[in-house]
């Protein structure tokens, strides 16, 4: 993710899905697999946004950046069927 907080911007399943080129027979597993994933990024940023303190900022993006890093990585090991069983809570 970009350093420039200025940049970063809440971001939906659907943009990795097509930022990671998720296959359509794949989509409903790796959306049960990252949403409360990316939900808690989204909640990362407004909360980013809010703030105006440089150190809690700084904090907070590496927070988002580690959390990015996360969804990415269980992206990528649903797609290599590495995934292992995904609930999801209704």
């Amino acid at each position: 993710m970009e350093n420039n907080t200025e940049e970063i911007k809440q971001r939906s399943v659907e943009w990795y899905f097509q930022q990671l080129n998720v296959p359509e027979d794949k989509k409903e597993k790796v959306l049960m697999g990252i949403t409360d994933k990316v939900y808690k990024l989204n909640k990362r940023i407004v909360e980013l946004e809010k703030e105006t303190d440089l150190d809690k900022r700084k904090e907070i993006l590496k927070i988002i950046e580690e959390r990015d890093l996360l969804i990415r990585e269980t992206v990528t090991k649903i797609l290599e069927g590495k995934g292992g069983k995904i609930t999801y809570d209704y």
